[in-house]
């Protein structure tokens, strides 16, 4: 079957990044040594040029926190966003009768959300899996592409374990996760777009198989 709906294919699947405490620990004393650094370099004297040079720490500080990385791609987990353009594919290679003959679809599937981060400085070890899907939706007319609609899918798993527990088995949990976040995506693009959902595998039943097992 030759379904009227194309789904761009993903060159690179998004990766998955993590936003952890020691990298922010280490942001902050970086800003705040080099900061210092830079604010006592200047004449401290009087009053006036001490807060002078408290302005050059704090500004100095904030910039150079700007540029520090806020967290780092790791190489396991990724592919959120193939995945679901992989789903979207077979949905319409298998419903050739969903659209009009006479629409032409092009889909691309974006992840610019897809990070493991701590929900708690101080008061929790825990870690959530955080995902942003995006769906971009056009349409062929005339030989031009012309913008249909763009739907967002965005939220946090229900599963939070210590970063460890994620990480374990090669960052089994986050499949697993993956995998509902996949399903419930789907399920709001589709109806988003006003086509009928058939998926067992919907009800998120899968997360039954998230361990929550820390690493040794």
């Amino acid at each position: 079957m030759v379904s009227n709906v194309r789904v761009a294919p993903i060159e690179t699947p998004a990766r998955l990044t993590e936003r952890t405490k020691s990298q922010a620990v280490g942001n902050f004393l970086i800003s705040s040594v080099v900061g210092s650094v830079a604010g006592s370099t200047g004449n401290a004297g009087n009053m006036q040029q001490m807060q002078a040079n408290m302005e050059i720490s704090r500004a100095f500080s904030e910039n150079l926190s700007r540029t520090l990385p806020q967290n780092y791609a790791v190489e396991s987990g990724r592919g959120v966003d193939l995945a679901l353009a992989k789903k979207m594919s077979d949905y319409f290679d298998a419903s050739t009768g969903a659209l009009p003959k006479t629409q032409e679809l092009y889909i691309s599937v974006s992840a610019p959300l897809w990070e493991l981060g701590y929900t708690s400085f101080l008061t929790s070890e825990d870690y959530n899996l955080s995902y942003g899907l995006n769906l971009n939706v056009q349409e062929k007319l005339n030989d031009q592409l012309n913008p249909v609609t763009a739907i967002s899918c965005s939220g946090v798993a229900k599963e939070t374990m210590p970063l460890e527990a994620w990480q374990a088995d090669d960052y089994k949990n986050v499949n697993v996760a993956a995998e509902a976040i996949v399903n419930k995506c789907f399920t709001q693009f589709m109806t988003a777009m006003g086509l009928p959902v058939i998926d067992k595998s919907i009800d998120g039943s899968n997360q039954a198989q998230l361990q929550k097992t820390q690493a040794p």
